[in-house]
Order: structure tokens, then C-alpha cells, then sequence
């Protein structure tokens, strides 16, 4: 007659959040006890929190394609998104001449995002961005929260400051 044990949920980096591992022990006549484990998902009704940290990114765009910039713009969004991320800001910062050639190329369209990204996101947009042809190179780095606040204190200075002269 078999036995059947108990249900354990266990918190493991390995499992998924609310796996459950059933364990079966069996016990047959003139045998030993074997242990039978088994990993089951369940859905409880938890939701998981996924993080978001907030990164700069720079993208350089293939100069021919500045002609029709909003084709490989898509592109480039529709990448940060389904990778679970947000745009905040974009700004294109237009043709630039490149320090040194980068695939046989001279130029290049840059284009500055502010994105918002969850901790496994990088890796899904480097490794896509690392393929795509439309794209000679990017940047992808963290925002330091204290140089990001540093820089909008010098600017409320510097507005401050002209506001003064503008008035005298």
C-alpha cells in the first residue's frame, strides 16, 4: 500500500516563487522507502515585483539610414519594450562625424535615451542590438542618482542666476 507524503513549498533561488515540491514515498512489501521528488508550478494568485532601474543609453545609427530615421527609431523602441522596458526620454542629437571609422563608416546618427529597465532587460537588448544592422553601436549604463541630482542643482543655479541678471 503506497504512502504518499507531504506537500512542502520551498523559497529556492532555483525554483520559481510559489513552486511547490511533492514527495512521494513509497513503500512496497520487503522493499525500502523510495523517495520520489517532482517540482509542480502553481498559480496562487502572487504577483512578482520586478525592479526597475533607470539607464542612459546611446545609440548609433547607420548614417545612410537618415533619410527615414523613424524606421530604425521603431526598431530601436519596439526592443526596449518587449525586453519589459520603458522609454522616458528621447532626444536625437542629429549626424555626427565618428572619431574613428566604425564598419567602413564615418558617420553616424546618434540618438540619447533616458529608459527604464527591468534587471534582466540589458542583457536581452545588448544581445538584439548586437545583431541588428542598424545599429553600429550603443551604450547601455546605469544613472548615478547623485550626479544625475548634481546636474540639476547646477541648472536651478544657473537659471537662478540668469533670472538675476535678467531683472537688474
Amino acid at each position: 500500500m503506497p504512502i504518499y507524503g507531504i506537500i512542502t513549498t520551498v523559497i529556492n533561488s532555483s525554483l520559481p516563487p510559489a513552486c511547490a515540491i511533492h514527495t512521494h514515498s513509497e513503500k512496497g512489501e520487503g522493499q525500502a522507502s523510495v523517495l520520489k521528488c517532482h517540482t509542480k508550478h502553481q498559480k496562487t494568485g502572487f504577483q512578482k515585483e520586478t525592479l526597475v532601474k533607470e539607464y542612459e543609453l546611446t545609440v548609433l545609427i547607420h548614417p545612410d539610414l537618415e533619410a527615414d530615421l523613424e524606421t530604425p527609431l521603431t526598431k530601436v523602441r519596439d526592443i526596449i519594450t518587449n525586453a519589459g522596458g520603458s522609454i522616458v526620454r528621447e532626444d536625437n542629437w542629429g549626424k555626427k562625424k565618428l572619431q574613428y571609422p566604425i564598419k567602413r563608416e564615418e558617420f553616424a546618427v546618434y540618438i540619447y535615451m533616458d529608459v527604464e529597465l527591468p534587471a534582466d532587460a540589458p542583457l536581452k537588448i545588448s544581445n538584439t542590438f548586437n545583431i541588428t544592422d542598424e545599429v553600429l553601436r550603443y551604450l547601455l549604463v546605469t544613472v548615478d542618482p547623485k550626479a544625475r541630482a548634481a546636474l540639476a542643482e547646477q541648472a536651478k543655479k544657473a537659471q537662478e542666476a540668469s533670472d538675476e541678471t535678467n531683472e537688474a
